[in-house]
């Protein structure tokens, strides 16, 4: 459902394959072409697969009154008919699916209740797709693991050399009340940030998704997923506007060696609150 605002009122758009205007607004949201038809061609397959379950002729094979079967289903990537218990059903990958090798089956079982596998940690029916993940998929999918613990093993040993490095700037009174020092305390103090949060964003949602192939975090915890986002982003620009300060520092240093600057609230706010512009350094 696509909301939109026009003259301060609030329209909601049902999305249907058979309503042209009503597929524009989706396809503005979603933006790219190839993702669009992707999405497209989903909603043609759950289309059809409605169509077929309610007035095929073959689930009349099956009446509707035993309870030895798992129901029809539409899991949201592909239809499954009505399957007996202790039954394991096979289809053909959705070729929409990006990286999908569509010459592999997925599987679907229906216990021996009569109902479809539950996966125990989320307490939802569970389809098998990971055979339809392409050779390609798999190498991307190992790379970016790789890559990710690599960033988390470097972030951790920047943290571990930085935060020795703040309490000794911080604990020498002779050093913490040098301006160029309190630079160095600030440049430092936003690098920490900024691993610690990337560090963040790293294990909670990237790792996350690469092994348990599930966005917990961001579809039940927006919100905070938003904010670690945004603080993740905020934190990563300090560091640049901090090097900044500290070059023009330097700069003005080697313009007035005997007049060094005295006031650094200018720099404070430029590193952390970058209203770059609006004030006057030193």
């Amino acid at each position: 459902m696509e909301k939109n605002k026009n003259n301060n009122m609030n329209y909601c758009h049902c999305p249907s394959i058979n309503n042209a205007s009503s597929l524009i607004y989706i396809d503005n949201s979603i933006g790219k072409e190839k993702l669009s038809k992707q999405w497209h061609q989903c909603c043609e397959d759950a289309a059809n697969c409605c169509n077929a379950q309610t007035y095929s002729d073959d689930i009349d094979e099956m009446p509707e009154d035993r309870d030895d079967a798992c129901p029809h289903t539409w899991d949201g990537w592909m239809c499954w008919n009505k399957t007996l218990r202790k039954t394991s059903v096979h289809n053909q990958c959705p070729r929409f699916l990006s990286l999908s090798d569509y010459r592999e089956n997925a599987t679907k079982i229906c216990t021996g209740n009569g109902t479809w596998w539950v996966d125990p940690e989320t307490l939802q029916e569970r389809t098998d797709y990971s055979k339809c993940l392409s050779k390609d998929a798999l190498q991307r999918l190992k790379f970016h693991k790789i890559s990710t613990i690599v960033s988390l093993s470097i972030n951790a040993f920047g943290i571990s050399l930085l935060i020795p490095a703040i309490i000794v700037f911080v604990l020498y009174r002779n050093l913490r009340r040098q301006n160029r020092i309190k630079l160095h305390i600030n440049l430092f103090l936003s690098l920490l940030l900024c691993g610690i949060t990337v560090m963040c964003w790293d294990v909670m949602i990237k790792y996350n998704k690469i092994v348990n192939q599930q966005d917990d975090i961001v579809q039940y915890n927006q919100h905070g997923c938003i904010l670690l986002n945004m603080t993740e982003h905020y934190f990563r620009s300090t560091t640049y506007y901090w090097m900044l300060c500290e070059g023009f520092y330097l700069h003005r240093l080697l313009l007035n060696a005997f007049v060094p600057p005295k006031r650094l609230i200018g720099y404070y706010i430029t590193g952390w609150g970058k209203l770059v512009g609006h004030f006057r350094m030193g």
